[in-house]
């Protein structure tokens, strides 16, 4: 198979030219390989509007990988993953659909960034006894969530195989997914060489849309080559918008080493990879047995990733790491509860046995009983983006209890987060964290100010839009739409103006207000679509601490939601009632 890249690149370096464009190097410099660094000159095409060089080489990549088109990214598959997520939202758009996604709760991180910054609508795919790292979704699984819907995703998303080496059921999930007019998106970054094996299982070839690979991670290619691949299955708008959807997201200038070492895989690839990847596949396989037959816990099925479980020897993943690294033995990713290996062809069979021996070499000790601490089901309080583009603070973990978590704030590997993005961090997720050896989170920064004429506006918008929600049901419509923003803000106006303290609490906007004049508290309302997410009860709290004396309040006799709030709060009526009309009572509550 041709190279056309590195044949125009090693060319042009031959020529030796005076070189007056990018890069700064010249072609020379202390690594030794600025001669075969170029930039967009003529002759040199353009990622992501090829019509040269590059579109031949990514033609050659799509015919190895049997797919309707591939596109290059220089930038890992980060890139790719947000292209596949824009590529789906302008299919939703298309279709006159929602973009709302289901995702396995395994997502890497930079899925959550890529639904903020598209605003998609995210559900979450979860499963029992996955940990953080796994999250096995069988196809019944799957049936039953997409049937329970009111209207499908636009998209499932998948991770497999994932960190810990478990391949998914793609096949089963696509047909789940294609019943259901949902396109499958498969997160395939560890698994680019899968294509090649005897028996292919790379997502493509399991029904799979749209998938990514990150081609560095297990082919001979430099860090941060990766493939955007479409399927031939898939809507024809797909592959007519991948350039620019990865062109959206992606650097003006690309790696021409990056994508030099894309083009020279093809051949390797054309070549006798498969071959090769299988022999190293078997003997992997082969150190997995004898590894299990001395005791050692493995998981996972990836055929060329050998993932052990060592608390039941005795030790933690990160002991085994140090052990390993003091005799030149270096692992891809180490936890409390796994290490992780990754071959490939280059691997040598000997150099592999060196492991092996290295292992076996770590005499067992008392089993390690503890395992990871259980996430539950955290409360979603603000989208990913709301969250992400929300102000924040670094806070220790401890001191973040009850906050909602502004970023992921998750290292690389494996970048799965353990809480996603708005949601509330609590006790369960800062047992999770201090497992994990995180100790300070990025929280939303919840400001409660002081009502003024700088914020009036906001704290008046807030009121009409709760007070119209709670009216509604009871009060005439020509009534409830004459409480506008403008009439609200000019009632607490005239409270500031007759003694009354007013405060707003932000998050990531203005999303409630309350008043307190002298002990008495008033205009408590949250944003509708922000209620029931403990704003109201931060705020009140705030209040109950600014009354001169013991707090009263005086809520409609049938508003239920506010009475519970409040008696949770540890208010009690008084006995004390005020005729609002004929059919309605307001009823004294007192702080106890």
């Amino acid at each position: 198979m041709n190279t056309p890249i590195c044949d125009f690149v090693r060319a042009y370096a031959e020529k030796d030219p005076l070189r007056l464009h990018m890069p700064g190097h010249k072609g020379a410099g202390a690594l030794g390989v600025e001669a075969l660094d170029i930039t967009e000159v003529p002759g040199a095409d353009v990622l992501y509007a090829p019509e040269g060089i590059i579109a031949a080489s990514e033609a050659n990549a799509a015919a190895l990988y049997g797919s309707a088109a591939t596109v290059y990214s220089t930038e890992g598959s980060s890139l790719c993953i947000r292209a596949m997520l824009y590529l789906a939202q302008l299919w939703a758009k298309a279709q006159g659909r929602g973009a709302r996604v289901l995702a396995g709760r395994n997502a890497h991180k930079t899925f959550l960034s890529a639904a903020a910054l598209l605003d998609l609508d995210v559900d979450w795919l979860t499963s029992d006894g996955g940990g953080v790292l796994a999250c096995p979704i069988p196809a019944q699984a799957l049936e039953q969530r997409l049937s329970a819907m009111a209207e499908p995703p636009i998209a499932v998303y998948i991770t497999s195989p994932d960190y810990l080496g478990n391949r998914a059921d793609l096949a089963a999930l696509a047909e789940v997914c294609h019943a259901h007019g949902a396109l499958l998106l498969v997160d395939n970054a560890h698994g680019a060489y899968l294509k090649f094996m005897s028996t292919s299982r790379h997502p493509l070839d399991c029904g799979a849309d749209l998938c990514c690979d990150s081609a560095h991670k297990t082919l001979p290619v430099l860090t941060g080559g990766a493939y955007l691949h479409i399927s031939r299955a898939a809507p024809p708008m797909l592959c007519a918008a991948a350039n620019r959807a990865m062109a959206l997201f992606a650097s003006t200038s690309p790696s021409y080493l990056i994508l030099q070492s894309l083009d020279a895989a093809n051949a390797v690839l054309a070549d006798d990879f498969g071959a090769r990847a299988d022999a190293a596949a078997q003997a992997l396989a082969r150190l997995r047995r004898a590894l299990e037959t001395d005791g050692w816990e493995t998981a996972g099925d990836e055929p060329l990733k050998l993932t052990l479980r060592p608390k039941s020897r005795g030790y933690t993943g990160g002991e085994i790491e140090a052990i390993l690294a003091g005799q030149g033995i270096v692992a891809e990713f180490a936890d409390p509860d796994n290490i992780v290996f990754m071959s490939t062809p280059q691997i040598a069979p000997e150099r592999l046995a060196a492991l092996g021996d290295a292992l076996r070499a770590i005499a067992p000790r008392a089993a390690i009983p503890d395992a990871p601490p259980p996430l539950g089901t955290p409360e979603r309080v603000l989208t990913p983006r709301e969250a992400m583009l929300a102000p924040s603070e670094t806070l220790p973990v401890g001191d973040a209890l009850g906050r909602v978590l502004a970023s992921p704030g998750v290292s690389c590997p494996p970048a799965v987060p353990i809480l996603v993005c708005g949601e509330r961090i609590d006790e369960a997720a800062v047992n999770a964290f201090r497992y994990y050896g995180i100790e300070e989170v990025e929280a939303v920064h919840e400001a409660i100010l002081s009502v003024d004429i700088n914020n009036i506006s906001a704290a008046g918008a807030i009121h009409a839009a709760a007070w119209q929600a709670s009216h509604r049901s009871f009060c005439a419509p020509d009534f409830v739409s004459a409480h506008t923003p403008e009439r609200q803000t000019a009632y607490l106006r005239k409270k500031l103006e007759r003694g009354s303290r007013l405060w707003l609490l932000a998050a990531d906007r203005p999303l409630a207000v309350v008043s307190v004049t002298g002990s008495l508290i008033e205009d408590l309302y949250v944003l509708p679509e922000r209620q029931n997410r403990g704003f109201g009860t931060r705020l009140l709290r705030h209040a109950i601490a600014q009354c001169d004396g013991t707090p009263t309040l005086w809520i409609l006799e049938n508003n239920a939601d506010a009475a519970r709030l409040y008696e949770r709060m540890g208010f009690a009526p008084t006995g004390n009632r005020k005729h609002i009309s004929d059919k309605l009572d307001e009823i004294e509550y007192q702080f106890t």
